[in-house]
């Protein structure tokens, strides 16, 4: 079993532990099935201390942040939310509808016409894999990432709903958390739905969307946070081992090295993690940026000082050609356990943003296109519409995650973030 199960065994035993614990000193009603899920409810203390939150935070105004976030999730939903990667460079993480239709485009691409390599698909970002948080599909080692940005994520998400029905008076009944072995996460506020159906269409939309606006916010404070963290050097490359006798070894890196940058051959970057590792090296080495006996800067964190290796290249014939030598595997990579917190709780974070802004029910999309559309179109005609939207969606969400699997394309989630 690998040491991170063991990690996943000891986080879930606390978590169940402390539910316990909470049901006897909070009056929290909690359930347990087999030990594997458990659920957590209050409909009193924590009820009371979000409408104490909501109170304390009253005066926002609430035409201002109505407005914020119907404009916020009608762009997540339909264009998608705009990021700033560690280097500075700005990028659209597409709305989840556009990357389900692109991955159905690819599907029927490769079921009618030429198949085309489906590593090169994901690698240049024509094809986003879809995959459910299964071990086996996702690395082992990033599970209790997962879970715990899972779990703040969807806590945020559902408080967010609460505190916007409250600030409408709208009265919430209870609120939970639920969990299956840490796996599949999850939270809920339950507001009254009479009192709900019956507010204005502004009310509802907020309401709808508040969640989703919050995943975005804790996103957003996520890449601040990690900017800081990189420019700082705390993130980088670790070298698990280098190749017996190669450039690398001879030079003197070695295991537990963490690479904060490279420098050489015209090119002087920080280093983030193990992939931008890698595909600097690549740069270096095949994109004829150096030549053998060129000489590279590799700066490491040792311990709390940073030292510079200077790895004089050498040189391996690939194809008839003569090509610059390194000296390090792939395999022999991996990013800093900082860097994979960072990358999960961003990432985590914008997918539930996108998820749940996808015009589909019980999402939040779909119920807020659907108090639009009762409005325009009345209750029998918006509901017939929103059915269509909704067997639409989740048909090719099961295609593009049975596509996923079937063709392998989960296994580079894991040399992404590796």
């Amino acid at each position: 079993m690998p040491i991170e199960a063991l990690y996943l065994l000891a986080l879930w035993a606390v978590v169940l532990l402390s539910l316990l614990v909470a049901s006897r000193l909070l009056g929290v009603a909690v359930k347990v099935w087999f030990g594997v899920a458990v659920m957590a409810k209050s409909t009193d203390m924590l009820v009371r201390a979000l409408r104490r939150l909501t109170s304390s935070l009253s005066w926002v105004p609430i035409r201002m942040l109505s407005a914020v976030t119907i404009v916020v999730f009608a762009v997540v939903m339909t264009v998608g939310i705009p990021l700033v990667r560690l280097d500075g460079l700005v990028f659209l993480v597409p709305s989840f509808i556009s990357i389900i239709a692109q991955n159905i485009n690819v599907v029927l691409q490769q079921v009618f016409g030429p198949p085309q390599d489906i590593g090169e698909l994901v690698a240049t970002g024509r094809y986003s894999p879809v995959v459910p948080i299964v071990p086996g599909l996702i690395p082992w080692g990033d599970l209790v990432y997962i879970a715990v940005s899972i779990l703040i994520g969807v806590v945020v998400h559902e408080l967010a709903h609460g505190y916007m029905a409250l600030r409408y008076g709208i009265p919430v009944k209870s609120i939970g958390v639920f969990s299956g072995f840490l796996v599949i996460n999850g939270a809920f506020v339950e507001p009254d739905e009479e009192k709900l159906k019956g507010a204005s269409t502004s009310a509802q939309l907020s309401v709808f969307g508040a969640g989703v606006v919050s995943n975005v916010a804790l996103a957003l404070i996520v890449m601040g946070l990690g900017a800081l963290l990189a420019g700082a050097g705390l993130f980088g490359a670790v070298i698990l081992g280098t190749i017996e006798g190669s450039p690398a070894e001879r030079a003197g890196l070695m295991p537990g090295d963490v690479v904060v940058r490279l420098e050489g051959c015209g090119i002087d970057t920080p280093i983030y993690n193990a992939g931008h590792f890698f595909q600097t090296l690549v740069v270096m080495v095949y994109g004829e940026a150096c030549s053998p006996g060129d000489s590279v800067v590799v700066h490491v964190r040792r311990g709390g000082d940073v030292e510079p290796v200077e790895v004089v290249l050498g040189s391996r014939e690939v194809d008839g050609r003569m090509y610059p030598y390194f000296g390090v595997r792939q395999e022999d990579v991996v990013s800093t356990e900082l860097f994979r917190a960072y990358f999960w709780a961003l990432n985590i974070n914008v997918v539930l943003a996108l998820l749940n802004a996808v015009p589909a029910l019980p999402l939040d999309g779909g119920q807020f296109l659907m108090a639009v559309l009762r409005r325009r179109l009345g209750e029998k005609a918006a509901l017939k519409v929103m059915m269509a939207l909704t067997a639409a969606f989740w048909s090719a969400l099961i295609i593009s995650i049975a596509f996923t699997i079937g063709t392998g394309a989960y296994e580079f989630l894991g040399r992404i973030v590796r």
